[in-house]
């Protein structure tokens, strides 16, 4: 491996190219358009929504090969079977997400879905992620177990002649 400085080292990291990475990774692939098509005729919603755009009802909404599009294009996913939680999965728990919070994937998320609630759904998610609920545990414990030394430590005093003395 050489060393390159600055502006020579024309390879960049895979960090670097995260949002690229992400962008392409949420789009979605044509056997989950199959998938979101069959949901379509089994949410209450998205038939509705078909019914209101096909008779032009509607500005929000827009039939796209037989897809419901939201605003900026987005594609909307309706409720029924992993759809949504699938979405999620891929922009929170995946490799290059590497959960990152809820506004960080609720912005990957909106920039090709969308669903009513959607805010809701992803802080359900990533606030019952046992991974990032492990890690706080495993933090906690850390600060707890530095806690507990700080105070055996505070049990001692000092001596007039200004000795460190243990209490216990």
């Amino acid at each position: 491996m050489d060393y390159k400085p600055g502006k020579a080292n024309l390879v960049a990291d895979t960090l670097s190219h995260k949002g690229e990475l992400a962008a392409t990774a949420t789009q979605p692939q044509s056997s989950f358009f199959e998938r979101i098509r069959e949901g379509m005729n089994h949410d209450a919603q998205a038939k509705q929504l078909l019914e209101m755009a096909n008779k032009g009802k509607t500005w929000r909404f827009w039939i796209d090969d037989g897809l419901i599009r939201a605003r900026r294009g987005c594609l909307f996913v309706p409720r029924w079977g992993n759809l949504r939680k699938e979405i999620m999965h891929k922009c929170y728990d995946s490799l290059w997400a590497a959960h990152p919070g809820v506004r960080s994937t609720m912005a990957l998320v909106e920039c090709a879905y969308y669903w009513p609630c959607m805010l809701d759904d992803i802080e359900l998610y990533v606030k019952t992620c046992l991974i990032v609920d492990l890690v706080e545990k495993r933090v906690m414990i850390k600060i707890w177990n530095l806690h507990l030394k700080w105070e055996k430590i505070q049990e001692g005093v000092c001596t007039q002649s200004g000795v460190f003395r243990w209490l216990g």
